[in-house]
């Protein structure tokens, strides 16, 4: 069974970024492909939303203050099983 999601699939994703800037152009480029995006400043309110509104994917920012990434991740797999969320891992440059 294929489960890769398509652009313009109206597929629900997360932004879990830090950075207003990078946080919002994400958003924007993935909403002119067609997809339904939701974003957080934190881990913690990533892992909100998260549950809230289960998306398919969330792209996360490994650098994130608080609760770094990795810990998002983990914490993403261990709420939404049965239903997956992927990750998809975002490293910043600064």
């Amino acid at each position: 069974m294929d489960t890769s999601i398509q652009s313009g699939s109206r597929a629900r994703l997360l932004v879990i970024e830090d950075a207003d800037d990078a946080r919002e152009m994400l958003k924007f480029l993935l909403e002119i492909k067609g997809y339904v995006v939701d974003t957080a400043p934190d881990g913690y309110e990533g892992i909100a939303l998260a549950r809230a509104r289960s998306p398919a994917v969330a792209v996360i920012d490994i650098g994130l203050p608080g609760m770094d990434g990795w810990s998002v991740a983990t914490t993403l797999r261990r709420v939404r099983r049965p239903h997956s969320t992927d990750c998809v891992y975002e490293l910043g440059s600064r």
